[in-house]
């Protein structure tokens, strides 16, 4: 799959972490699941920059009001006296 045909595709959060490793991703959250674990979405960008992803993000969210997105790393935190966040 190419990069084009990835955006608005279903994943789920392990298919996510296998597609696109190191890199930041902004979903459509279209279910959350109970556990934290099942969460799925439509990809609504993904890549090394994290700035463009946030925007990507931000532009999508303004376009449609009232959804639930989600921006995270897919992949380690490299900065062992860091911490890693994910908003919902």
């Amino acid at each position: 799959m190419t990069a084009k045909e990835n955006l608005g595709a279903e994943l789920t959060l392990e298919e996510v972490y296998a597609r696109f490793p190191d890199e930041w991703i902004a979903l459509n959250v279209t279910d959350q699941g109970g556990d934290g674990e099942s969460l799925r979405g439509r990809l609504i960008a993904h890549g090394g920059d994290r700035a463009h992803i946030y925007a990507e993000e931000l532009a999508f969210a303004r376009s449609h009001p009232g959804v639930h997105t989600a921006v995270f790393f897919a992949g380690p935190v490299t900065d062992p006296d860091s911490d890693a966040v994910i908003v919902f």
